[in-house]
């Protein structure tokens, strides 16, 4: 092995980080920690090596985690990586290498600093997914399909689209991420990953437009924000505890959010 220390930079994908941990071995090359080809280079680092993305070689890797560790401790390095926080590719880099080392899952040896950040990382992923179920809100197309907008802290949507599928197995719907600018079309029958590029304005928004929203849309929207207020007890605000259950950072996409309508709501 290569004594001298290299970072491994990579593309940024879990498939990449995994395949940065089969060139370490590979190439007997003595890496300890992995950089995204998104992430400037620190000053001073000594020496960076590119490693191409290889779904084979990656597919090698993850075989052989699940082998060492268990189905939580998989969990906890997929989740943790959504968090796309500085540094985190890295601990789960470390991680696996640790586990391949020794030939034991180390996910609970949390007097390591790297599983305590990853434990933290997914707690946090975790919570975020939470509220993505609590406070995503569909609106009805003109076309009849659903659409939803999400801008979540962290890349959540690929663990809660499955409970959407489910729950509304018979609708065609497309919940989209407005700041990673990908969602999931669910079509009645699979969910598929779709990326949309442009300036669409309810792409920006996360509000259809007029000509995209369904007839009844507006009206129910309406009954729902009439409702959210007029339940509401003056004396009884707590505007600390609202934003404790209900962050403001998710207040702009939540229909009942906005201002009741002026107008009187046909009976």
């Amino acid at each position: 092995m290569d004594d001298s220390t290299c970072t491994l930079r990579y593309d940024g994908s879990f498939d990449g980080l995994l395949t940065a941990v089969f060139e370490r071995y590979s190439r007997r090359i003595n890496a300890e920690s992995v950089l995204s080809d998104k992430a400037d280079i620190p000053m001073f680092l000594d020496r960076v090596i590119d490693v191409d993305t290889d779904e084979a070689k990656a597919r090698r890797v993850w075989n052989g985690v699940k082998r060492i560790m268990t189905n939580t401790g998989q969990k906890l390095l997929t989740q943790s990586y959504l968090s796309a926080e500085p540094g985190i590719d890295s601990s789960i880099f470390r991680i696996i290498i640790k586990s391949i080392d020794t030939e034991r899952t180390v996910e609970n040896d949390f007097a390591d600093p790297d599983v305590l950040a990853a434990w933290h990382a997914a707690r946090r992923v975790g919570q975020e997914r939470h509220q993505m179920l609590q406070f995503l809100r569909f609106q009805k197309a003109a076309d009849g399909s659903y659409f939803a907008p999400v801008e979540p802290r962290y890349d959540v949507l690929p663990m809660a689209v499955e409970h959407f599928a489910n729950r509304f197995a018979d609708q065609r719907f497309l919940i989209f991420d407005i700041s990673r600018k990908y969602g999931f079309y669910y079509d009645g029958n699979k969910t598929i990953r779709v990326t949309l590029e442009g300036d669409l304005p309810h792409l920006r928004s996360g509000r259809l437009t007029e000509e995209l929203m369904d007839e009844q849309e507006r009206l129910f929207q309406d009954l729902w924000r009439t409702y959210f207020h007029a339940i509401a007890i003056a004396e009884r605000a707590n505007p600390r505890k609202q934003r404790h259950d209900m962050p403001a950072r998710y207040w702009h996409l939540l229909t009942e959010m906005q201002s009741p309508p002026l107008h009187t709501i046909p009976t």
